[in-house]
């Protein structure tokens, strides 16, 4: 590269620079103080599951060394069906969605990606599930994929100060595996383990949870059946993840027998907390410093679901912004929709460091004999009953951005069931007009404000799976499991995963 040509790229970087800058600080003295994003700051950088309708969810989502990595699951609602059934050979599906394939006879169509997105270059695949030959119980030796997604990702530096990223996965049971790469080319299964031996990890569908704190990573095994219940109902801390070895460093169930599974892990204010699933008398929530020899000390911060037991099952996301500690409900079991059964609409509430509570978002109650009201004024679900779960939560640029989970495209499946014809025509203009997920952000947890309602104006999008803040913006990614003809007779589906990307210098787009 010649000297003239070096001096017009850095000129040009330069003037690109002043430009955003300019740009973003007019905008901001334009519509106020701080704005936050707007519905129009966010642009399309994917659709459709990659061009593959089968991709259906961005599962996992992590900027690493200057690019942004998402790790997908594959056909969701039909591998969580066919998993959940115990495999079937053939015609499975449910009131939803129909199954046109199973992983048994086309494994690689359910083979989980890997996908990474370069900034001025754009999206390439960097990994795809291998197959594998296994014996499913009594079966002849199967071909099936060794991963059916990809649902966790975390950026962490080891004892060593090597730093990787790591990635949970969805497998078959008793596959279940933790990817490692240091230079987001290669991908490494790590093989979990417990110094005594791999059993301890057997029977496992997936690690859901990957936390980085104090130099080491904790996880939490999974499952798919039942709302993510597993007889594994504990929390593991490995100090060299590359090596495998893992150690529980809680006790069973937390000592509660009806404590299904440990949903959510999060770090806030130098503790570690965990958050249990749990629908006979609501969600947990425990804490430890992680001192000491394991097991470590947990104390109990939140009991019976923040006082509304079942309606609140579980901690669906947690995420600490501005001092507080921010926990999003949710009904694991969502499927119950089919059951004609509409689960109570998710609430937030947020712990100070003092362990003391407030409802941010939610359903006024006694708690104690003190009657706790909503400090936004929002009723549950921000006051919509479709509502399933607030499933993730992000800060970018001060605001703390949060997603739901709506459930309203479900109704699909109870429309074909419905007679008269006119009351079924009637569901499906509601789920045209109220379907997809919504969007919403605060600047201080008490004053909220929408930003989309209609899944980025698509019904399909039921909701946000993921977040990624990056030097780029705010990267989204959707749930979006449908493929074309697979709900309903209808037109052609926009069906895969979406990413959007939100920031407020259009070339950076």
């Amino acid at each position: 590269m010649t000297k003239g040509i070096l001096f017009r790229c850095l000129l040009i970087w330069s003037f690109s620079v002043l430009f955003f800058t300019f740009t973003l600080y007019l905008k901001k003295s334009i519509a106020g103080d701080d704005i936050g994003l707007l519905r129009e700051d966010f642009k399309k950088v994917c659709e459709n599951g990659f061009g593959d309708q089968r991709n259906s969810y961005a599962w996992s989502m992590a900027w690493f060394k200057g690019r942004l990595y998402v790790g997908t699951v594959r056909d969701y609602l039909c591998i969580a069906e066919f998993l959940r059934s115990d495999y079937p050979e053939e015609g499975y599906g449910n009131s939803i969605v129909e199954c046109d394939l199973s992983p048994l006879d086309a494994p690689e169509e359910f083979s989980a990606e890997i996908w990474r997105y370069t900034p001025g270059i754009g999206w390439d695949r960097v990994y795809k599930s291998p197959l594998i030959s296994v014996t499913l119980k009594d079966r002849k030796t199967l071909v099936i994929p060794r991963e059916v997604g990809y649902r966790g990702m975390v950026v962490h530096t080891d004892v060593h100060g090597e730093e990787a990223l790591y990635i949970g996965t969805l497998s078959f049971p008793g596959y279940a595996n933790i990817l490692r790469t240091t230079d987001g080319i290669s991908f490494t299964p790590t093989n979990p383990t417990v110094p005594k031996g791999p059993l301890a990890f057997l029977g496992t569908y997936s690690f859901r949870n990957l936390i980085s704190f104090n130099g080491k990573l904790y996880t939490t095994p999974s499952s798919i059946k039942i709302g993510n219940v597993l007889g594994i109902v504990k929390v593991f801390e490995s100090a060299e993840p590359a090596s495998g070895i893992w150690q529980p460093v809680s006790t069973g169930r937390f000592g509660c027998f009806e404590n299904e599974t440990v949903f959510e892990l999060t770090v806030f204010n130098n503790y570690l907390y965990a958050g249990t699933g749990n629908s006979k008398t609501g969600f947990q929530i425990w804490k430890t410093d992680a001192i000491g020899n394991p097991l470590y000390n947990w104390e109990i911060v939140v009991a019976n679901g923040a006082g509304r037991c079942y309606k609140n099952e579980s901690p669906v996301s947690m995420y600490p912004f501005n001092g507080y500690l921010y926990i999003g409900t949710g009904i694991r079991q969502y499927a119950k929709i089919e059951e004609k059964w509409l689960p109570p609409p998710a609430e937030i509430i947020r712990i100070a460091p003092d362990d003391s509570i407030e409802l941010v978002v939610g359903e006024e109650r006694k708690v104690m004999d003190t009657l706790i009201s909503p400090i936004s004024g929002y009723a549950a679900g921000f006051g919509n009953p479709f509502t399933g779960y607030i499933w993730r939560m992000q800060e970018y640029d001060g605001w703390l951005y949060v997603s739901t989970f709506d459930t309203t495209i479900f109704l699909s499946g109870l429309a074909k069931e419905v007679k008269p014809a006119f009351l079924g025509d009637w569901i499906f203009d509601f789920i045209e007009k109220e379907g997809g997920f919504d969007l919403w952000k605060t600047k201080d947890g008490v004053n909220w404000t929408q930003i989309a309602k209609d899944g980025f104006n698509n019904k399909f999008n039921y909701g946000i799976r993921t977040f990624a803040s990056t030097p780029l913006g705010l990267f989204v990614g959707t749930a979006n499991p449908f493929k074309d003809n697979n709900l309903h007779d209808s037109e052609p589906i926009e069906g895969g995963l979406e990413i959007w990307l939100g920031s407020f210098f259009e070339p950076f787009h």
